[in-house]
């Protein structure tokens, strides 16, 4: 019987999803962030979201080795900055949202970043490599995704991956916009939405005149 085999970029998804779930047995014992304690009055509620996360880390591990060579010549190429991409804007977002909550200037709605960032840094780094993996982990796939959709050699098989990126950038585009005072409120968010689109066309439009060239 052959080896299970994942594809590009499902490891390092499970790696993310399985440090999020441990860290969410630890700070708010739910499945989701928008339902704050939903099982703490369960009987083994968090132990069972820790079993969920030590599953998902065990079963990403061997996947995401395969992952980060993959990762390792797309940084090497040419404009393998672009790959990186997930990742700045994941940082990104941290960053802008932990400003805005410690000068009071925007409200987070996500209860998991705001408990990971009043836990304190031993919740905190944890919790942001969790979102840079699954960010990463998600472009990965993406990418395999265009692959499979369009054809290794169609110039649209970068779509998904530009998208992945324009919804990656709302949140720390909008953010940004908030906390320079320039806009607030619906503007704010309808900017964003502007910007992630320009920033997903800019993407797309480098990674297909790469493609031309090779």
């Amino acid at each position: 019987m052959k080896p299970l085999i994942l594809p590009r970029g499902v490891g390092l998804l499970l790696v993310g999803s399985g440090i999020y779930w441990i860290l969410s047995s630890l700070l708010i014992a739910s499945f989701t962030s928008l339902a704050p304690e939903l099982l703490r009055q369960v009987p083994l509620g968090t132990a069972l979201l820790s079993i969920v996360g030590i599953v998902c880390l065990f079963a990403g591990f061997p996947s995401s080795y395969r992952d980060i060579r993959l990762l390792n010549r797309l940084f090497a190429e040419t404009n393998g900055w672009i790959y990186t991409l997930p990742i700045i804007l994941a940082s990104a977002d941290i960053y802008l949202t932990l400003i805005g909550l410690f000068y009071g200037r925007t409200e987070e709605l996500n209860r998991f970043v705001a408990s990971a960032a009043s836990s304190g840094p031993s919740f905190m780094i944890p919790f942001t490599i969790s979102y840079m993996v699954l960010s990463e982990g998600l472009a990965v796939l993406m990418l395999g995704f265009g692959r499979r959709l369009y054809g290794p050699l169609s110039h649209e098989r970068y779509l998904p991956f530009a998208l992945i990126c324009a919804a990656a950038s709302f949140g720390p585009l909008s953010n940004l916009l908030i906390l320079s005072g320039a806009t607030s409120g619906l503007t704010s968010y309808a900017t964003g939405i502007v910007a992630a689109g320009v920033l997903s066309l800019t993407v797309y439009a480098t990674l297909r005149h790469d493609h031309k060239s090779a």
